[in-house]
């Protein structure tokens, strides 16, 4: 008897609203067979003016819709590894000064070690994935910021335990060690990217006023001309001076 109403459970028939959400995507998935492109979620809609695409052509199309994605996905990571680097730090300056010795070395070297992640990332996959260029200046300067001090540091230990005296230096991972003599190149790249960004930035800026003042001059509006300044006359001191 339990198995008879199982059955006719299993029968009956579905509802207005079980129909709808099960029809639609059946619906899509025979769309998607018949072409990519067809239906409300396909990759681009079809119009009379263009022929459908080839499937070479939806391949190229998946393929730079995955590398906007990866980009973005990879924009986040950075931003959350320099916000992780900058918490860091900052959770150091707040401590008493009593510990701030040991406590702002320990956050130093976390801080450049997120910094490091985040070079990494971005080195690791620069053949197939667009960096942000200001998310890179970002992280490049302040990772040769903290190598800087770690290398000044170090070469301050050296001199100090030559003295017999004690002292604590940023004590760096094996991978960050090796590379902290390399804070230069990494200061060197920091600043080409804001070279090149600050050149293109004031390109446009150039372009843009040429623009402007095409514009303003085909509609006929003439600035009005600049009074040239005036040097005060002292002559009234002077005379003052001559009298006294």
């Amino acid at each position: 008897r339990g198995g008879g109403g199982g059955m006719a459970e299993v029968d009956r028939a579905l509802t207005l609203y079980e129909s709808k959400r099960l029809m639609l995507p059946l619906l899509r998935l025979r769309q998607a067979c018949c072409h990519p492109q067809v239906g409300a979620g396909g990759i681009k809609s079809i119009s009379q003016q263009k022929a459908p695409m080839s499937m070479e052509e939806i391949l190229q199309v998946l393929v730079a819709k995955a590398r906007v994605e990866a980009e973005e996905a990879q924009r986040a990571l950075v931003a959350s590894l320099n916000g992780q680097a900058a918490l860091r730090l900052l959770a150091a300056q707040e401590k008493p000064q009593q510990a701030l010795g040991c406590v702002g070395l320990a956050a130093q070297q976390a801080a450049a070690t997120y910094y490091w992640e985040a070079v990494q990332t971005m080195d690791t996959n620069k053949q197939d994935i667009d960096t942000d260029p200001l998310q890179r200046l970002h992280t490049l300067y302040n990772l040769a910021a903290l190598l800087k001090q770690a290398a000044h540091q170090a070469a301050g230990a050296q001199q100090d335990q030559s003295n017999n005296h004690n002292s604590t230096s940023l004590a760096l991972p094996s991978v960050l060690a090796a590379s902290s003599a390399s804070w230069s190149a990494l200061e060197a790249e920091a600043h080409a990217i804001r070279t090149k960004y600050l050149q293109q930035r004031w390109l446009h800026l150039v372009a843009q006023q040429h623009d402007f003042d095409k514009q303003r001059a085909s509609a006929g509006y003439n600035a009005p001309p600049r009074r040239p300044r005036q040097q005060k006359q002292r002559q009234p001191r002077q005379g003052l001076q001559q009298q006294q």
